[in-house]
């Protein structure tokens, strides 16, 4: 996305050039500080001649009635790193106070948290697990900002810290005291578990071995482990402490988050230092086949999803590998819900990596197929990936009486 501070608009940039522009709503100067990313749909923009906070709406780059500009007031005498964005907070450091400054998706101010030190705090930085992170100038804390309401904890770092955690363990594992009058002491409820521990990425030919150590069960037993990257997730039994993560592209750069499940639903994540796949230096090169050699495969990498929030209805991207057979081959992606004629994504041109998006479908929340198709003029050859909900994972599945309720309250606003 370009941001015009010239001409005030908003202009998407994707694979066929630039899009259309589309008004911005405010006047911004031509030292406006951008967000790298959107917060509930909106694109955060300091205005630090005015001292204003502006959550511009990108609806307009899609055709869609644009909302107007949430405009926040900053103190007059702050001076603020760019501002950081997760999925529902805005982190801002003002560098004259040293404090950290967290907003929601729709303005409203949450937090001011001041960042221990006496020089000017560093710029904010959004870890892969959505939630933001501000380092003191000595090292000492470490400021959390959760991505789903912008609250702030503070961490200490040091050995003075990991003391403290060491009794907090203690006294986690510790019996529960018995009760006065004989009878069974209290049951604690249970909560999502803790970070695991010691998480470890070894990169391999176009995959990588990850290890962790057992994460705090936190009073239920973990189901499951999650692990996350960017363009795929993967899912493996609570029992496991090591993973293979395959289908990674060779040459890029990878961080791995492990995040625990329990019955009271995930706990914060954890990730290993980023690693690079690369193929083995003794493995011979992989055979080029030949000019119209034989029918044409295709492989389904991975699969992400996108809810818009405007119109509830979710795109699929499916990222696969088409091998043509040294054939111009075309890939076309399909999901068969078992009701009626599927979703199907338009016929794109592929080769290696490539990926075929399917729009504009309705929420669904049962399991379903993904089959994507390669064609030349060889032949034809398929894949198929099945589809299954998980609440708050990569894929997003909105119950269809949830989604007509909020319809219903939105054009009751209207």
């Amino acid at each position: 996305m370009l941001v015009d501070t010239t001409s005030d608009t908003l202009q998407a940039f994707g694979r066929e050039g630039f899009a259309e522009s589309a008004a911005i709503g405010v006047d911004l100067p031509a030292s406006a500080q951008v967000s790298s990313g959107a917060v509930a749909g909106r694109l955060a923009i300091v205005d630090p001649d005015r001292n204003k906070l502006h959550l511009i709406d990108t609806a307009g780059l899609r055709n869609r009635p644009v909302a107007k500009p949430v405009v926040v007031d900053l103190p007059e005498d702050g001076r603020f790193a760019d501002p950081v964005t997760t999925s529902n907070a805005v982190a801002l450091v003002d560098q004259t106070r040293g404090e950290l400054r967290t907003y929601d998706g729709r303005g409203k101010h949450v937090s001011t948290t001041k960042v221990p030190g006496d020089g000017a705090p560093p710029k904010p930085v959004r870890g892969e697990d959505d939630r933001i992170y501000v380092d003191s100038e000595d090292g000492s804390h470490l400021l959390v900002v959760n991505g789903g309401n912008g609250s702030v904890v503070s961490v200490g770092v040091g050995r003075d810290q990991d003391d403290s955690a060491s009794e907090t363990r203690d006294a986690e594992n510790s019996p529960p005291p018995a009760r006065q009058d004989g009878g069974e002491p209290p049951v604690a409820e249970a909560t999502v578990p803790g970070a695991p521990g010691k998480v470890n990425a070894v990169a391999g030919d176009g995959s990588a071995t990850v290890t962790w150590t057992a994460a705090a069960e936190n009073g239920a037993s973990i189901e499951a482990y999650h692990l996350s990257w960017s363009g795929g997730s993967t899912r493996v039994a609570g029992s496991a402490r090591r993973a293979t993560v395959t289908g990674l592209a060779n040459g890029t750069s990878y961080v791995i988050t492990v995040v625990a499940e329990n019955a009271a639903g995930r706990g914060s994540g954890a990730s290993a230092k980023p690693v690079t796949p690369q193929r083995s230096a003794t493995a011979p090169p992989p055979a080029k086949p030949p000019a119209g050699g034989g029918p044409p495969t295709v492989t389904i990498l991975s699969i992400r999803s996108h809810v818009d929030e405007a119109t509830f209805l979710t795109t699929y991207i499916a990222t696969v590998d088409a091998a043509g057979m040294g054939l111009p081959a075309t890939c076309q992606a399909w999901i068969d819900f078992g009701l009626g004629a599927p979703a199907t994504s338009t016929s794109v041109p592929c080769s290696g990596v490539t990926d075929v998006t399917i729009g504009g479908v309705n929420a669904w929340f049962g399991s379903m197929p993904i089959k994507v198709a390669i064609r030349t003029s060889a032949g034809t050859g398929q894949a198929q990936a099945t589809l299954v909900p998980q609440a708050g994972g990569v894929f997003w599945f909105l119950p269809v009486a949830a989604l007509a309720a909020k319809r219903r309250r939105k054009d009751r606003v209207s």
